[in-house]
């Protein structure tokens, strides 16, 4: 979810069996830092990685352009 704190949100999705996984993050992050998180995620994606590589490297980009405020999780079902 490209959402300011979706962790909940995201939880919920997957405890209710609407999604496979799902991503949320922790507080509330700017557009750009949503983005550049996003952009990192699908690229990684794109490349070859799993999901939890992808996610992992993602995490990395927010965790640095929060400057740890923020971070995101990967709910799987």
């Amino acid at each position: 979810l490209n959402s300011c704190d979706s962790k909940e949100i995201a939880k919920e999705i997957v405890d209710l069996g609407s999604a496979a996984m799902a991503i949320g993050s922790t507080a509330p992050i700017s557009n750009r830092a949503a983005r550049a998180a996003a952009v990192a995620f699908y690229e990684r994606l794109l490349a070859g990685l799993s999901i939890a590589r992808a996610c992992a490297s993602a995490k990395s980009m927010l965790e640095a352009l929060t400057r740890s405020t923020a971070t995101m999780e990967l709910f799987p079902a």
